[in-house]
């Protein structure tokens, strides 16, 4: 069982065993986490400790001028000890609390420091017997209590007098779902631009931030917003191939430059599509596999290479071919896609000109590069040029087979 794992089952038998009064402070979700995870607990405070959380965090003074002010306004402001959460089994208004959520997505992405302005209002539930639940945002007050604020600002609904428990904590439970179940979560790439905008303003360069700065030399557009600009999607898996570019050239100038010259290719090829990070990243990897290996496979001929099959209505798709990709192995699927139709544009091309040449990707060399990544009989299939079956073995009986290299038919072994 892992740690987290602990702490979350702490929390079931503790509500468990007191399902008559399943209420938890903010002072026992701490106390039980310094128990079962002191090390995170301990960075937790380590990283909290800081001067904006010594002035009660940040953004509290917007409608205050004093923090006395701020405290005294009992209509809108609690003391911090006074928010509970009811956690109820099996009717559950609210889930077990995660250490690593605090941690790692609430303190580590805001330096340490409590934000009242980006916390909001506490929902909380007023129940006929005078019991109250934190139907919406306990993890914030948790991370308040780390960070040693003593008021947050509270939003109440009070609940009809006739209400049982039952009652209350079905209808929380429904104001939860409607706030948070159906809301629009933002997308990889609205966030992209986002903390984009943010390290700009803090002057600091990060793979984001070059990322970005490339799509705008090119006119393309991360969050689909912009009329003007052809958009892109999949933006991690660039964020992920930039670094394998920066691996294989040694360079981060030279990556660079790769990435804005196979997003042009893909800008020119594609012009009325989203481009796909996706297909970038197995250009990507296609590129970095055999560039070294051809002497026709530059930047140059991969250009030309685009610009004829999107002329005769290949659409991104057919590279890509998602429900073909072989599971978790995307870029090297789509990677292999194009290995193949390169492989014969370049045997096809070249038998026009004076100094005809092979197809440059023998099976050897294919099988060089995907054998560990992908299946024997789809590498055969795709880079063997003749009519003709090949002995394999089923990767699931593992009897022996024959396989048209082709169509990848398989028969019984003749013996």
């Amino acid at each position: 069982m892992t740690i987290t794992s602990k702490l979350i089952e702490a929390q079931n038998k503790w509500a468990k065993d007191n399902q008559s009064k399943p209420y938890r402070t903010p002072l026992m979700d701490l106390d039980l986490w310094e128990e079962i995870q002191p090390n995170t607990y301990k960075k937790a405070k380590e990283l909290t400790n800081n001067d904006v959380n010594a002035d009660h965090g940040s953004y509290w003074n917007s409608s205050y001028s004093t923090w006395t002010e701020f405290c005294s306004d009992t209509v809108n402001v609690w003391p911090i000890d006074k928010f509970e959460k009811d956690l109820n089994i099996p009717l559950r208004p609210q889930r077990p609390f995660s250490a690593d959520h605090i941690l790692k997505d609430m303190i580590k992405t805001n330096s340490g420091e409590f934000n009242h302005a980006l916390a909001g209002a506490i929902h909380v539930g007023i129940r006929p017997d005078g019991s109250t639940n934190v139907w919406d945002h306990w993890h914030s007050v948790l991370l308040a209590k780390i960070c040693g604020i003593t008021h947050l600002k509270v939003s109440m609904t009070k609940h009809p007098s006739d209400w049982s428990i039952e009652d209350c904590r079905l209808y929380e439970m429904n104001l939860y779902q409607i706030k948070n179940g159906h809301s629009k979560k933002s997308t990889k790439e609205d966030i992209f631009v986002k903390s984009v905008a943010i390290s700009k303003s803090k002057n600091e360069t990060n793979n984001k931030t070059i990322i970005k700065d490339i799509l705008d030399s090119l006119h393309i557009a991360a969050d689909l917003t912009d009329p003007n600009k052809q958009a892109i999607q999949g933006i991690p898996t660039i964020i992920e191939s930039r670094a394998l570019l920066i691996k294989h050239h040694t360079d981060s100038s030279v990556a660079d430059q790769k990435i804005k010259e196979y997003l042009a290719i893909m800008k020119e090829g594609f012009p009325k599509e989203v481009l796909s990070g996706y297909l970038f990243s197995g250009i990507v990897h296609f590129m970095i596999s055999f560039e070294d290996m051809i002497e026709k496979l530059d930047t140059i001929h991969l250009h030309k290479f685009f610009k004829i099959h999107t002329a005769t209505g290949l659409d991104q798709a057919k590279f890509i071919s998602t429900s073909e990709n072989y599971k978790g192995k995307s870029s090297e699927s789509i990677s292999v896609r194009i290995a193949n139709l390169f492989n014969e544009w370049v045997f096809r091309y070249y038998q026009k000109t004076d100094t005809p040449i092979k197809r440059p990707i023998t099976l050897k060399k294919a099988t060089s590069v995907y054998g560990n990544d992908l299946p024997d009989l789809l590498i055969k299939s795709t880079f063997h040029q003749t009519n003709e079956y090949i002995t394999v073995q089923c990767p699931h009986c593992h009897e022996m087979l024959e396989a048209d290299v082709n169509s990848q038919n398989t028969r019984k072994l003749k013996v």
